[in-house]
């Protein structure tokens, strides 16, 4: 498909921020015009055409995920049937939730989320206050691998690893041979943020402790292959946190390789900050 006009627009929270992406298509040309980062008090109707499309970013822990196999007999839909196997597995009434899954083709194992209806809806009832309603959205660690696939040059073996600190929220993605097959988030008290705006040790030591756990878990699902980088983004990161969790995990660890072709000369500087923000703007 060939958009031949229109813009789109990114929208992460974090801790009283949002992150904030524009995109605009011309002549079937993608370009990246803006990137803001601002207060969330400080959105405005005037930041984004009234006829853009918004997309929204989900924290992991409004959410439940869960990898599922399936075994495609008798002609039934995979990703319908993902979606009852999670919604099997919920404690409360899936009405409770929007349900979703995602799977490679061909392959028998997909990723479902169940999204707690009431906090996303609360989210969409303050962007439609403020700003605009969203056209859609997405989970944090599923825009990440969106926007680092999309936005920036591949680097890495089979297995690497994508890592998004932004207050005192990190998602994380391993991607192989470029699809997601672990998702998830380390959550932390603010109070691992100190004064300084630097993160904790404990916080960096959970961080390290959950992407060698879930890392280990993916040799039982026959994703047995070396992690061969780690790529850090987000609002926090800088390259002392880089060398500390490649360190950490005894891996190279780099931050992202922009492909600045796509932004305009302003936004990709920074655009390594941007890209769950990015991500969702990502068919």
């Amino acid at each position: 498909m060939v958009t031949l006009k229109g813009k789109k627009y990114g929208i992460d929270f974090s801790d009283g921020m949002v992150s904030l992406a524009s995109q605009t298509y011309a002549h079937g040309r993608e370009r990246v015009e803006a990137l803001l980062a601002i207060p969330s008090e400080q959105l405005r109707p005037d930041l984004i055409e009234s006829d853009g499309e918004l997309f929204l970013a989900i924290p992991e822990n409004e959410s439940v995920i869960k990898r599922i196999n399936i075994v495609s007999d008798y002609g039934l839909n995979p990703g319908k049937l993902a979606v009852f196997e999670l919604s099997s597995s919920l404690l409360i009434d899936q009405s409770h939730y929007y349900l979703e899954s995602f799977g490679r083709e061909g392959s028998s194992e997909r990723l479902a989320i169940a999204y707690n209806r009431d906090a996303v809806d609360k989210r969409i009832d303050f962007l439609k206050e403020v700003l605009a309603r969203p056209t859609g959205f997405k989970l944090r660690s599923w825009a990440l691998a969106a926007g680092y696939r999309h936005f920036c040059r591949r680097e890495g073996g089979q297995l690497i690893g994508l890592v998004d600190i932004s207050s005192n929220l990190a998602s994380f993605c391993f991607l192989r041979d470029d699809y997601p097959v672990e998702i998830g988030a380390v959550m932390a008290d603010p109070a691992s943020v100190n004064n300084g705006g630097n993160l904790s040790k404990a916080f960096l030591l959970d961080l390290v402790a959950t992407l060698q756990y879930r890392r280990m878990a993916l040799d039982r699902t026959f994703h047995s292959l070396p992690l061969s980088m780690l790529v850090i983004t987000g609002e926090r990161t800088n390259q002392n946190l880089v060398e500390k969790l490649g360190e950490a995990m005894g891996v190279r660890a780099v931050l992202p390789v922009i492909k600045k072709e796509l932004f305009s000369e302003s936004s990709g500087e920074q655009a390594g900050k941007f890209l769950v923000a990015l991500g969702l703007m990502v068919e």
